[in-house]
């Protein structure tokens, strides 16, 4: 008690921003039904050449928490280009094309589309990636996926009742009740 004419002394101290909590939800985008784009790089300077061509196709995989990288066999680049190649969709992948939240139980299958037996480079195949994919989100429709979150809720036997209905009106599915 601080008796009469006291008042409760607080800190102004900021928070160290460590300490901070910000929430970290993402929305995903979820493509609503495959698509293909292609792109080639042919490109000379000096006494050398850049080029590459891929074809690639984005379709939607449910099972796929995220965005899995597929090159096809036995079109697909060298295999000496393809860690490059799927680090590069992955990236690109993080920024949807609606609202720029990352895609999403998605697929993509990357295949070569050199046909003049010309020899790609890998600088050259990072481009064709590059600007196939930018064609590629030109006719890509997705959906727009809400978070989803698993956490545990701790709280006295008398506001169970009340803390179930709050979650379930919030459209939580619960896995396991304890009293």
């Amino acid at each position: 008690d601080h008796g009469e004419g006291h008042s409760p002394s607080f800190s102004s101290r900021p928070i160290p921003a460590r300490r901070r909590s910000t929430p970290r939800v993402a929305y995903r985008e979820v493509p609503e039904r495959a698509v293909r784009a292609a792109a080639s790089i042919e490109r000379s300077f000096g006494s050398g050449t850049l080029s590459g061509a891929v074809e690639l196709e984005l379709a939607p995989a449910p099972d796929a928490p995220g965005v899995e990288v597929e090159f096809a066999e036995p079109d697909g680049p060298a295999a000496e280009f393809r860690p490059a190649l799927a680090a590069c969709l992955v990236a690109l992948a993080a920024v949807g094309p609606a609202c720029g939240h990352p895609l999403s139980h998605a697929r993509v299958v990357v295949r070569g589309r050199r046909r003049d037996g010309g020899v790609d480079s890998e600088a050259g195949l990072l481009q064709a990636v590059g600007s196939a994919w930018h064609e590629l989100l030109q006719t890509l429709e997705v959906r727009l996926e809400e978070p989803l979150m698993a956490f545990e809720v701790l709280s006295p036997a008398e506001y169970a009742r009340g803390v179930i209905g709050d979650l379930e009106s919030r459209g939580a599915e619960l896995s396991e009740v304890q009293s």
